[in-house]
């Protein structure tokens, strides 16, 4: 009898343990599973701005993305998507959990406007909705509102780093466009 019974508890356990996100709002696929197909998208985003690409994955799982490619006249280009800058919530909508990752770009020794690249979860795959050029850093999405720190003071400005200076602002997504939040 004890034997019957230890075996049902570890069946029911297994099969809890087992669960693959079914019942999640990604209706098929596990979070994770989300955030490594919107990185895959980032980086094949990335690979697609140059003739010739060129691929490095350090320890961590960052990939920075250049052309191979050298040019004396032109400074290089390079984007750098690490795997914590993938951000997952529902942002359109629909009921699938989308996707922004942020993409870091750098011409030369500089920093460029980060390139945010909106995903729509789909019951197939996720595809790439929008990519929005901003010098922002997204914080998190909760209730598809997204909220994101921004910098007050423009680039060129002394004040620019200063780390009270900034504030964050919260937006929707709104049929492909991002509308601040009131």
């Amino acid at each position: 009898m004890k034997t019957i019974i230890i075996s049902i508890i570890l069946i029911l356990t297994f099969l809890a343990c087992n669960r693959d996100g079914k019942n999640s709002a990604n209706k098929g696929g596990t979070e994770v599973n989300l955030k490594s197909k919107a990185f895959d998208i980032a980086v094949s985003y990335a690979m697609g701005k140059f003739a010739e690409p060129k691929k490095v994955v350090d320890r961590s799982g960052t990939i920075t993305v250049s052309d191979s490619k050298l040019s004396l006249i032109i400074e290089p280009v390079e984007y750098i998507i690490e795997p914590s800058s993938v951000i997952t919530g529902l942002i359109d909508d629909d009921e699938y959990t989308d996707a922004i990752v942020s993409v870091a770009s750098y011409k030369g020794q500089y920093l460029i406007p980060s390139e945010h690249l909106f995903i729509s979860g789909t019951a197939d795959k996720p595809i790439l909705n929008r990519v929005i050029e901003s010098d922002m850093r997204v914080l998190g999405i909760s209730d598809r509102i997204i909220s994101v720190e921004i910098r007050t003071h423009k680039p060129g400005s002394p004040l620019y780093n200063c780390d009270a200076c900034k504030e964050v602002v919260k937006y929707k997504f709104l049929k492909g466009e991002l509308i601040r939040a009131e």
